[in-house]
């Protein structure tokens, strides 16, 4: 019976380290995005003040 139960933890710990790698992975990438998205928003607030001064 306790080797049943220690096998089930096993099985729960390995699926939520997995579950945390895959999480970490996907808030890197999201990330990455908003300071794409960042970026390109100081782009174009400048192409907009260009177009303001014109």
């Amino acid at each position: 019976m306790l080797n049943s139960l220690d096998a089930n933890a096993e099985k729960m710990n390995e699926l939520v380290e997995s579950t945390v790698k895959k999480l970490a992975e996907r808030d890197k990438n999201i990330e990455d995005m908003v300071l794409a998205m960042k970026k390109e928003m100081e782009k174009l607030k400048g192409e907009l003040a260009i177009y303001k001064a014109a």
